[in-house]
């Protein structure tokens, strides 16, 4: 595909954090068979991976990511990594958990070696162990497009880079995708602000992130462990609202009346 985006409004729609939940998983496929989701990436160690994998492979027409995950942000829903615990435990609590907020995880001084195992493990396990067609790397929860000094988060940058050229794949973030700011708009602000911003778009590539839920009584029950990070109004209501956008028709006249063209990481 030509890299050149200048002539046209480019727009790449990508869901994070598939496999977290089932009630994410399942938000994730329905706004897949709209056609308007472009792409969305699994969290190797979260509870739900799995059944993300096995909704991965039985759609291949989706473009799947892997969301490279060092932090779990919830309270009393905790991740452990994909390592044995024992094997990273810099990257780990005194419980074998993975951190809950990228200050904690700073922290900690994670060594690298570990960082690299554990997110070359991520990696693999989806692409090698559950055979999942990999077409591009993000992160969660933490900045590693331009990484600061800190000596983990360019050690991070770094070996997601070495996986992106060993495996021939390309990382979100690193096309010059110029964001659309969605998360922390008000749950039932997000549609008009949605459209404000897609009506207001210039020639060029951009990014839409977004957080996807069903509701759910395990939906309802996510909160945020450090509050500087929870929505105003909370995540279920956040994440439902952002998948009845996604899904309603007025994003989908916007799309056509601007002729927007809607593209994913797998045609980069």
């Amino acid at each position: 595909m030509n890299s050149d985006f200048s002539d046209e409004v480019n727009l790449i729609i990508r869901a994070d954090d598939f496999g977290m939940s089932h009630a994410c998983n399942a938000a994730v496929k329905k706004c897949f068979d709209s056609g308007i989701l472009g792409c969305s990436s699994i969290q190797a160690p979260a509870p739900w991976a799995y059944e993300a994998a096995l909704m991965a492979r039985s759609n291949p027409s989706w473009c799947i990511g892997v969301h490279i995950t060092l932090v779990g942000e919830w309270q009393g829903f905790r991740w452990r990594p994909v390592m044995p615990y024992d094997k990273v435990p810099s990257l780990v609590d005194e419980n074998g958990f993975l951190f809950q907020s990228p200050a904690e995880f700073l922290a900690a001084e994670p060594d690298p070696d570990e960082l690299e195992l554990e997110i070359t493990s991520q990696v693999e396990l989806l692409a090698l162990r559950w055979k999942i067609k990999i077409d591009y790397l993000d992160y969660h929860h933490l900045d590693l497009v331009a990484p600061s000094e800190n000596a983990a988060l360019k050690a991070s940058s770094r070996i997601i880079k070495k996986l992106a050229g060993k495996y021939n794949i390309p990382i979100s973030g690193y096309f010059n995708e110029k964001k659309i700011q969605f998360f922390g708009i008000r749950a039932d602000e997000k549609e008009k602000f949605l459209i404000k911003q897609l009506e207001s778009l210039k020639p060029g590539l951009w990014l839409l992130v977004c957080h996807l839920l069903c509701p759910s009584i395990d939906s309802d029950a996510l909160v945020h462990e450090k509050k500087e990070y929870a929505p105003p109004d909370g995540t279920a209501r956040q994440r439902t609202a952002e998948k009845d956008v996604l899904l309603g028709s007025s994003i989908r006249n916007i799309i056509s009346e601007k002729n927007i063209k809607l593209l994913n990481y797998r045609q980069m």
